[in-house]
């Protein structure tokens, strides 16, 4: 897929004029969604897989909640199933619309990491770690800006100590909750710092390839060109020989016939 959508026809605008960069800038933009929708299709279904692997913790370390915890599980997998399946059938749709489902889709899933922790001890349960499968994983399939990530990190977070704020959820051991809180943060960091990082280096690689594909299309005038050229020359000298062949036969001739 790549390159595909570089150009919609002719040759691709290059960043030299004010038009022009904005065009570019959207077209980056379209490939890096383009790029989402491929990770988020794959995302979808680590994650099912991932949810799906805690069932046998959740047996034997959570068994007096397994059964709210399974009814849940078939909520969280319906909405990655209906997720994929929507992919599927409404590309165009998904492509606009890309960011923002990732954005609502694993806010949504996340509620099942906190879950964990919340039916358990509380914020010093070892479940809080299992946070940090859907801060790193999100920004393994997915390309955004680094406010994106900073809102997403946030927002799982907040999500997470509600229930804390509002006296529903005991704190438990401070010290080993503050440990964990410091590894999510610390975590979410430099997920923020990473996304900063890779978006400038596809940003690079793409203007790299646009460029690429500007010396192509030149080169391909170019040679293009050489073609006309050579054939208009083969024209000419074929003409002038016939020009020249008939006066000369009609000269050799009565010579030859002396």
């Amino acid at each position: 897929m790549e390159g595909q959508h570089i150009a919609s026809g002719g040759n691709p605008a290059t960043p030299t004029s004010p038009d022009s960069s904005e065009q570019a800038e959207g077209l980056f933009d379209l490939d890096r969604r383009q790029r989402n929708v491929q990770g988020l299709s794959a995302g979808v279904l680590v994650c099912a897989a991932t949810i799906l692997s805690f069932v046998p913790v959740e047996w034997f370390l959570m068994r007096a909640h397994f059964v709210l915890l399974q009814s849940l599980t078939l909520v969280w997998l319906a909405s990655l199933v209906g997720t994929w399946v929507l992919i599927r059938k409404y590309p165009t749709w998904a492509l606009k619309n890309v960011d923002n489902v990732v954005f609502g889709l694993f806010l949504f899933v996340s509620i099942f990491n906190h879950l964990l922790c919340w039916l358990d001890t509380g914020y010093d349960s070892p479940y809080s770690l299992t946070i940090l499968f859907v801060l790193i994983g999100v920004n393994f399939f997915i390309s955004w800006p680094a406010s994106r990530a900073a809102a997403f990190g946030l927002s799982v977070y907040a999500l997470f100590v509600t229930p804390l704020l509002m006296g529903l959820v005991p704190l438990g051991d401070a010290q080993i909750a503050v440990v964990y809180q410091g590894v999510l943060f610390g975590t979410a960091l430099i997920l923020i710092a990473f996304q900063r990082h890779r978006l400038r280096l596809e940003h690079s690689e793409f203007y790299s390839r646009l460029e690429v594909q500007r010396t192509k299309a030149i080169l391909q005038d170019a040679y293009e060109q050489l073609q006309e050229l050579d054939r208009v020359k083969s024209e000419f000298f074929a003409n002038v020989s016939h020009e020249l062949r008939t006066p000369l036969t009609l000269i050799l001739s009565p010579v030859d016939a002396l």
